[in-house]
């Protein structure tokens, strides 16, 4: 005979014990995500440790392909009788080539082939090769404006090359995010600037190692640019030509 109160008892029972195959359920459960955590875990250690080791072997590689030369501290150029006159370059200026070996480009990057004097040389291509749509569609928007007056020349032994200051602002270096390109070990990844005005035009160095000198006087952050200055970059030498200028004149 059942007493009152046991079927309260039998079910009581019953639910305590569900209790404790849920909570075993969720232990289990539990240990399975925390190992699965730690299993993470170790896996992002491996994947940061072998992150780090890449960065600093491209950091090695980096400096290696990026440090630049330094002059030596009796280097001097040849006397200015060595390079074309003022009057020959202007003379010429239409017939000097551009970087690329025709036209010069009126927007993108300036790519040149320089002899380098420690490592050789090598050619780039020329943006409208690399990005021929970005470069047409550039070229088609700047055909509307004003000629450019303001030019740099590499005074290069073999034949001189010009390059067109298009922008208000143009960086000079080895780097292929500069304006101007170089390939020269004696000139820094970013070497300078030069920052151009309807009034005149001005050069800036970028913590070049190697400074910047103007007509042979080294200058400091900033130097004003007049019509014929000759610029030195390492061992490359140019001279700025403002035709504007030369008109006024």
């Amino acid at each position: 005979m059942t007493k009152p109160g046991d079927h309260e008892r039998e079910r009581l029972l019953a639910l305590i014990e569900d209790q404790k195959q849920r909570l075993k359920s969720l232990g289990a459960g539990r240990e399975e995500s925390m190992r699965a955590l730690a299993d993470i875990r170790d896996e992002l250690k491996r994947v940061s440790r072998e992150r780090d080791e890449l960065r600093k072997q491209l950091s090695r590689l980096d400096r290696m392909q990026t440090e630049t030369i330094a002059l030596p501290e009796d280097f001097r150029f040849p006397t200015s009788g060595s390079m074309p006159s003022l009057d020959e370059l202007m003379s010429a200026l239409g017939e000097i080539e551009s970087p690329n070996g025709g036209p010069a480009p009126v927007a993108g990057h300036l790519h040149q082939r320089v002899e380098s004097e420690a490592a050789g040389s090598e050619e780039m291509l020329s943006p409208e090769v690399v990005f021929p749509e970005k470069f047409a569609a550039t070229a088609e928007s700047a055909e509307h404006e004003a000629p450019v007056s303001k030019v740099l020349v590499l005074l290069d032994p073999e034949r001189p090359i010009k390059y067109p200051l298009f922008k208000e602002t143009m960086t000079i270096g080895r780097s292929e995010g500069a304006d101007i390109q170089i390939k020269n070990d004696f000139l820094s990844r970013l070497h300078a600037r030069i920052v151009s005005t309807p009034g005149g035009a001005a050069i800036e160095d970028i913590e070049s190692k190697n400074g910047i000198r103007v007509n042979a006087k080294l200058v400091g952050a900033r130097q004003e640019l007049r019509h014929g200055d000759v610029v030195d970059l390492g061992r490359l030498r140019f001279r700025f030509i403002d035709t504007a200028a030369e008109d006024a004149d």
